[in-house]
């Protein structure tokens, strides 16, 4: 017997025939309006990302109106009840809004890619053409989502809805994401499947079908009651106590410390140590150009990664010649940015070099390219990329470095290291971009960089480095910790004389602008759901620059935290399931989820076990005087 049944399937294209090509040609219109106005195959995450949420919303919404309008239970008894197994019934209708999707969402942009491809100058990489299945799959995913909603015995069960959207967001290879998007639509297809039965009411009776049911349930609960939690930052906005909307933040507070000039922080730093060098420095201060960098750079492109986190890109402003990256060759290529024409490849030795960059490069400063250790400077005067600076294995670079002059100091997961002119061929090379040589490797006296920042933490806890040149050595002010994640925040004022020799001038303590309980909800709500929730952008390769850990670090008051509330979890699973009709391995399953899963879990359970009435109840309906 045939798993699909063709009746029906005709009769469901054919009542959607109307949708379907309205849906299209307004998505045909969309995408040629807007490639009109811009070049959408350059766009960064958010633009993607906002198309994959449009077309999971349509297709959510067309399967709460499909599936909704046989929810009736004499239209129910009509599609249902009939000599035809249901889960033929099933997957004809999953075939049908297969098809209604590939036409409305994969079709167009398709289409629309093989144009810019084939009949425009556009550069259009081969990972932009999985652009189409990402949108195809994320649709059929929402209507799954859809499905489960309308036929669930709780409409709360739309929040599995969340779960392809988390699968989304991930910087990785678009195969890699793709792989990921499948396998959460399987298993929305395998949900929508149990709950797609004659008595929608029937209890699940396997042990499996519950787990199966419960995991993605509790990944959409665990992501509904973190964004509640958000709902506290909204209470301080209303009450005008939230730091970031403050017209003067508190003081003391890290976002006191992020607006700061470079200038400004260094004064602080300054009145706060002891050193009597201190205040002739700070005197000083107004005569020199101190400068800053945020250090919060996570991770590095991914070669043909699904959703580009930034564009690839820098211009040649004297020859009005745009360069781009290409993901296929490994090459910038250029275009006229006024008549659009090609203007050739940029290999990683220059202008028409057919050598590929061994990594994706990102543009910084209008004349580096950065790589995780390699830095190469652009020479626009004799078409050339010089390569400055290369790291050994072991170090990556962990910010974009600054530039004074002609000198380069540059952040890695090591140290700090200041590069300037190579002296041995100075005077050889007067009037063109100078080869750059290693002058000197500062570090914390007595601690490695890294351990200085937070042995557990890694580099990843510096979030600001200023830096101003003196006249015989640098002032150095580092930042450590930042927003959400529990961090302690400090400051260290760095001296470091001619020779290199590093100082540590004062030491400070700031405030967290926000409760530490808030900024590390997300951890003790649950840790499993937690890792789960971090484990496809670790585990796969987003570029992370480094210290990404699945579990991230809790403290002590975290796991305080998530173990009371994970106890109280499971009593209250215990309590509640005393009047249901469980078997004894049913309420173990459930108490070991609850274990692990804590609230997320016990959420679950209300959702998806019935419990049966009180006795007043239950004599009520039978009729029977309570």
């Amino acid at each position: 017997m045939s798993v699909l049944n063709g009746d029906v399937m005709r009769s469901e294209l054919l009542r959607f025939k109307w949708v379907t090509g309205l849906l299209t040609l307004a998505h045909v219109m969309t995408l040629v309006f807007l490639n009109r106005l811009a070049d959408m195959q350059q766009q960064t995450y958010p633009v993607d990302r906002l198309f994959m949420l449009t077309y999971m919303a349509v297709a959510f919404l067309w399967a709460i109106f499909q599936i909704g309008s046989y929810r009736k239970a004499s239209k129910w008894l009509w599609l249902l009840h009939r000599p035809v197994p249901h889960h033929t019934m099933f997957a004809s209708m999953v075939a049908v809004a297969a098809i209604n999707l590939l036409i409305c969402v994969f079709v167009p942009m398709l289409a629309t890619l093989l144009v810019l491809d084939f009949g425009s100058d556009r550069l259009i990489d081969a990972h932009r053409y999985g652009m189409p299945v990402h949108g195809w799959v994320l649709a059929l995913s929402a209507w799954l989502a859809g499905v489960c909603a309308v036929l669930s015995v709780r409409p709360t069960a739309a929040v599995v809805l969340i779960v392809p959207i988390w699968l989304m967001w991930s910087f990785a290879h678009s195969a890699s994401v793709l792989f990921t998007e499948v396998l959460g639509m399987l298993v929305l297809l395998a949900i929508a499947s149990t709950q797609f039965k004659p008595n929608r009411d029937e209890h699940v009776r396997s042990n499996a079908l519950v787990v199966l049911t419960a995991l993605p349930l509790q990944m959409g609960l665990y992501f509904v009651l973190v964004i509640a939690a958000i709902g506290y930052e909204f209470l301080m906005m209303f009450a005008g106590t939230h730091p970031l909307n403050m017209p003067v933040p508190p003081r003391g507070g890290y976002t006191e410390a992020v607006r700061q000039e470079p200038a400004e922080l260094l004064s602080g730093l300054l009145a706060a140590s002891k050193d009597e060098r201190a205040a002739v420095w700070a005197e000083q201060m107004p005569l020199l150009t101190p400068q800053s960098i945020s250090t919060r750079m996570r991770s590095y492109p991914v070669r043909h990664q699904a959703y580009q986190e930034r564009i690839v890109q820098w211009e040649d402003s004297k020859q009005r010649i745009e360069w781009t990256f290409s993901h296929d060759d490994m090459m910038f290529h250029g275009r006229d940015v006024r008549s659009g024409a090609s203007k050739g490849v940029w290999g990683v030795k220059g202008f028409a070099d057919p050598t590929p960059f061994a990594q994706v490069p990102t543009p910084f400063d209008g004349q580096y390219l950065l790589t995780p250790r390699v830095i190469y400077q652009i020479d626009l005067a004799q078409q050339r990329t010089l390569e400055q600076v290369r790291l050994a294995d072991d170090e990556v670079f962990i910010a974009a470095p600054l530039t004074f002059g002609e000198q380069v100091l540059a952040v890695t997961s090591q140290g700090m290291r200041l590069f300037g002119p190579d002296r041995a061929t100075y005077d050889q090379t007067a009037g063109t971009v100078r080869q750059l040589s290693e002058r000197q490797v500062w570090r914390i006296p007595g601690v490695p960089f890294v351990q200085a920042m937070g042995q557990t933490q890694g580099a990843g806890s510096l979030s600001r480095l200023d830096a101003a040149e003196l006249v015989d050595g640098w002032l150095i002010g580092l930042t450590f910790g930042g927003y959400y994640n529990g961090e302690s925040i400090r400051q260290i004022l760095l001296h470091v004389d001619a020779q290199g020799a590093v100082q540590v001038l004062a030491e400070r303590a700031l405030q967290n602008d926000f409760p530490v309980w808030y900024e590390t909800v997300a951890w003790w709500l649950s840790p499993v759901h937690f890792a789960v929730r971090h484990a496809p952008v670790v585990l796969l390769d987003n570029g992370i620059v480094q210290g990404a850990s699945v579990w991230g670090t809790p403290d002590a008051a975290q796991l305080t935290r998530a173990l009371v509330l994970n106890a109280a979890s499971v009593l209250l699973a215990l309590w509640w399931m005393r009047r249901t009709a469980l078997q004894a391995r049913r309420k173990l399953l459930w108490l070991v989820m609850t274990a692990l899963g804590g609230l997320p879990a016990l959420l679950s359970l209300l959702l998806i076990e019935k419990r049966l009435p009180k006795p007043s109840q239950a004599g009520a309906v039978a009729g029977v005087p309570a």
